[in-house]
Order: C-alpha cells, then structure tokens, then sequence
C-alpha cells in the first residue's frame, strides 16, 4: 500500500489476467471485485 500511495482504509485492489487465467479465475476474480465493491458501498453509507 505504501508504494501505491493506498493506506488500509481506503485501500487498493490490483490483479493481472494472463493468457495462463483460466475463464474460471477470472470469473472469481469478477465476483470478489463485486463483493469488495458492495462491501466498501455498506461501510461508506453508514
């Protein structure tokens, strides 16, 4: 994070896809991106 220019509560998320990800990695990938998306949406509205 300190690199990034990120602290812990505001954070980051960074990920590649390769030609070596499979269509499911990146399907995962998706879904956590979506329940972190939703979850920082739920702590900024309180």
């Amino acid at each position: 994070h300190e690199q990034l220019g990120t602290d812990k509560i505001k954070g980051a998320v960074r990920f590649g896809i390769g030609p070596f990800n499979t269509e499911e990695q990146i399907d995962q990938a998706i879904a956590a991106v979506r329940e972190i998306a939703a979850f920082a949406r739920r702590k900024r509205n309180k």
